[in-house]
């Protein structure tokens, strides 16, 4: 989110990378700056580093030293900011920063917040190569397997099978989820490889949460399986330790043995974001290694399990399992990803963070034909399918069209560059069992339909937008609409 300042108003950045091809001159900027962070606006860069404002937004990379951000207008008069709804108020590329009034969401969930103290944050980076290559010198961001915000609730986000909390989410528009003492007793958060893409046996997952903990508990609590193929809660795990540190830890039967122990306790009160690799060894006579990573920094590097555990895949993953809790424990979970293993680990989604948030409709589309008003669309899982407060239409074909709020102005957490992946869902019913098709449109362009497996219940489904080979620059999603068809 950012630092406080005064009451009511808090402090976020954003972001603008400000490149050299050159290497003395990138030492020269890091040196004449006292470091890689340049607390100003692109226009005073420009100015300081002898830079010609600006270099073209196609092909940005491809420069001796340039300035460029794949979020906010280098141009006059600025990028209007979201906050979360449309300010007015535009971040100019000439001036280090500008307050933004707090807006109420869409649709309305509360009072407006606190006012955004926007601050420009130029970081200084050295690109590969030299003018002409255009090499960014960033692995492609990895596709992802699952994404799970804890945003949406029972019933309609996929891993989410039970209540989540605003009070535990990272941002103030957000949910997470709220650990406190036995109140998850009866369930837990399990996600697939196989969910969005069927078939698929990794031997190596990336997962990243942020994770803050409010009080310890009293006991050793895990909170993080990784589950191997042919072996039933046989895997590796996460422990949140009694001293505040934290445990990796092999898995056998769903019994853990600890490999290895962080030597500093987590702050109470503090996001961390925590990031895992978890490996299934191939060959040797070790099964497992998992690696493990706070804000950005090494701390763990394990192994464990015995040869007949080599040679598998990882299954899947479990936060919060069953049975695991504590009375004393109070902590937050948020913003649950899968995916690759980026090669190597300087993809811009490692090297910053991640964000999962949920989207609205703002209107239907142009290619909707069913009757009613686009705010039922907004509903959310409806367990009493409450027949005057849905969308219904019996024509074969007949195209649901929603336009969303995707945009690619200012996000809550301060630091959004691009959005890399994205899950359509639907709670639906057909009254003869007949499936349909459920799909999103790209930045305008044709939809990319797939089939749902529709039945006589209402049920939620979902299906996925997870590219693979992104890079920077990033292109635009927006605008970004949802779409269900008859059959």
């Amino acid at each position: 989110m950012g630092l406080f300042g005064s009451p009511g108003q808090y402090t976020a950045y954003a972001n603008y990378s400000i490149y050299f091809a050159n290497q003395d001159e990138y030492d020269l900027a890091v040196a004449s700056n006292g470091g890689n962070g340049f607390g100003h606006s692109p226009s005073a860069a420009a100015t300081n580093f002898g830079i010609t404002p600006f270099p073209p937004t196609v092909d940005a990379l491809n420069q001796s030293k340039g300035i460029f951000s794949t979020v906010y207008s280098l141009s006059e008069p600025g990028t209007e900011i979201n906050h979360p709804n449309p300010s007015g108020v535009h971040l100019s590329p000439s001036e280090d920063s500008v307050i933004v009034p707090g807006q109420p969401g869409v649709p309305a969930w509360g009072p407006a917040g606190p006012s955004m103290n926007l601050v420009w944050w130029g970081n200084i980076v050295k690109i590969n190569g030299s003018a002409g290559q255009n090499l960014s010198g960033l692995s492609n961001i990895p596709q992802r397997r699952w994404i799970c915000g804890f945003e949406f609730g029972l019933g309609t986000e996929p891993g989410v099978t039970a209540n989540i909390s605003k009070e535990s989410s990272r941002t103030i528009e957000g949910n997470g989820i709220s650990i406190r003492g036995d109140n998850l007793r009866g369930t837990e958060f399990a996600l697939s490889n196989s969910l969005f893409r069927p078939g698929y046996q990794p031997t190596k997952s990336w997962e990243r949460m942020y994770l803050r903990i409010h009080s310890l508990p009293s006991i050793n609590l895990k909170f993080w399986y990784a589950y191997i193929s042919d072996f039933d809660f046989t895997g590796g795990c996460l422990l949140l330790n009694a001293d505040g540190t934290l445990s990796t830890a092999s898995l056998l039967s769903g019994n853990p043995t600890v490999l290895d122990t962080t030597t500093t306790p987590l702050e109470l009160d503090k996001w961390y974001k925590v990031d895992v690799i978890f490996e299934c060894n191939q060959t040797g006579t070790v099964g497992i290694k998992i690696r493990l990573w706070l804000n950005g920094s090494l701390k763990l590097t394990s192994q464990g399990l015995s040869t007949i555990h080599v040679g598998k895949y990882h299954i899947g993953s479990t936060l919060i399992p069953f049975g695991v809790y504590d009375s004393s424990a109070a902590f937050d979970i948020d913003d649950w990803i899968s995916a690759d293993v980026p090669n190597p680990l300087n993809s811009l989604d490692w090297k910053t963070g991640s964000h999962v948030r949920k989207h609205y409709n703002t209107a239907f589309g142009a290619l909707n034909v069913w009757d009613g008003n686009f705010e039922q669309l907004n509903q959310l899982y409806n367990v009493f399918n409450n027949q005057n407060s849905i969308l219904v239409n019996s024509d074969s074909g007949a195209i649901l069209d929603g336009l969303t709020d995707v945009n690619n102005k200012q996000d809550a957490t301060g630091q959004k560059l691009a959005a890399v992946s994205a899950i359509v869902s639907i709670s639906s019913s057909d009254d003869e069992g007949a499936d349909g098709t459920l799909g999103y449109s790209l930045a305008g362009a044709s939809p990319i339909m797939a089939i749902i497996d529709e039945t006589t219940a209402q049920t939620s489904r979902q299906i996925a937008y997870f590219p693979s080979g992104l890079n920077v620059p990033i292109s635009s999603i927006a605008p970004f609409r949802n779409m269900e068809c008859n059959r």
